[in-house]
This record gives C-alpha cells, structure tokens and sequence, in this order.
C-alpha cells in the first residue's frame, strides 16, 4: 500500500462508518477529522469524538470512538508526513465549521423547495371570473404576490435551519464541557483516594517499625 492512499483509506472509512450510522458524513467527517489532527492528547480526543458520536447514536458510542482513534493512528503512523502537514484546529474553530456546514447544507435543502400555492377559496375564484377584462393587470399582480410568497417561505425555512444549526453547535458544546468536568472530578478523586491509601501505608509501616524497635529493647 502506498503511503499516498492511507489518507484516502482513511477518508472512505469515515465515510462508511458514518453512512452505516445513517448521518450525513459531509457534515460530520471534517469536524472528526479536525479533532483527530489536533495536538490534544488521545484521552482528550475520545472525549471529544464521545461528544460527538452521541449526538449521532445512542449505543456502541465507545467502540466506535476506539476504532475511530485505532484506525486514524495505524494511518498516521504509516504516513506522518502528510498528517503532520495539515493544520489542527482548536475545538473553537470546529464549532464553527461544523455550523457553517450544517448552515450550507440547509440552505440548499431550503433552495431547493418548490413553490407553496395557497388553495383558492370559493370566493375568490369568483372574484377573479368577474375581473376577467383585466386579465393582464390581475396576472401580473398574482405573479408579484407569488414571487414574494416564494421568497418569504425560502427565508422562513432557512433561518429555522440556521437556529437548528446554531442549538446542535451549542449542545455539543455544553455536553463536551460537561465530559471534561466529569473527566476533572474523577481524576481529583482518584488522586485523593490514592493519596490516602499511602498514607495508610505509612501509618502501618511506622507502626511496624515501633513494634520492632520495642521488641528489641526488651531483649
């Protein structure tokens, strides 16, 4: 295997992986891919990768964020030159790609709607019969109406998928920190009980060492 095709293995495996979990791999592989090239350490990244594999699937989140990490190290580790090459980017930055992507990809979902009509009600269709001598006139004022309602219902739904857009970025923000602080107080923890556990053992020891010295004065 040549060292120039490990990128692209490792790009159609994201790309497979993401497609089986049924998400959009456009939107989320540059963001994984991001996190991946970053100078945070491998504990870190699974964090990050957890934060945003859970936003994806509710089940298997550790297994794929471990075979994510093993496959993207055998890659890196084949072929450093081009991983080293690329820039990282800080989990800031990610934020806002991931929004600008999600923005793009509901604006051409928005684009691509097709006029809406609103039905003509009974009245209207008479209306309109009885000012048939201004055909002219009336269509061109029917055109302008439909033209704005076009326009107002492509502008409605792009800025719902902009706010869509906007609460995702947020959420995966608040859950990323949330994993950090957890992640803080385990450690803070861990250390204490360690801590404790020494000095546990230094309190035995002294006392070992105090029933010696006293059994050999006795003698």
């Amino acid at each position: 295997m040549s060292s120039e095709s490990l990128p692209l293995d490792f790009d159609i495996y994201l790309k497979e992986t993401l497609i089986n979990l049924k998400t959009d791999d456009e939107i989320f592989s540059p963001y994984i891919k991001g996190i991946l090239e970053g100078d945070e350490s491998p504990e870190d990244k699974n964090e990050a990768l957890q934060g945003i594999i859970s936003e994806i699937t509710d089940s298997g989140i550790e297994a794929i964020c471990e075979d994510i990490l093993k496959k993207w190290s055998s890659c890196s580790g084949k072929n450093s030159c081009n991983c080293e090459s690329q820039p990282s980017l800080s989990p800031a930055s990610l934020d806002i790609q991931l929004a600008k992507l999600m923005e793009k990809q509901a604006s051409c979902i928005a684009t691509s709607l097709p006029p809406i009509k609103k039905p003509i009600s009974r009245e209207q269709e008479q209306l309109k019969q009885a000012v048939l001598a201004q055909h002219a006139q009336v269509s061109a004022v029917c055109d302008d109406g439909e033209e704005e309602e076009v326009e107002e219902t492509r502008s409605d739904g792009l800025l719902a998928k902009n706010t869509n857009a906007a609460a995702v970025e947020q959420e995966m923000r608040q859950k990323r920190e949330q994993r950090k602080l957890e992640h803080q107080v385990k450690k803070d923890k861990d250390k204490a009980e360690r801590e404790k556990q020494k000095a546990k053992a230094e309190e035995r020891k002294d006392k070992e060492k105090k029933r010696t010295q006293k059994g050999e004065r006795k003698r």
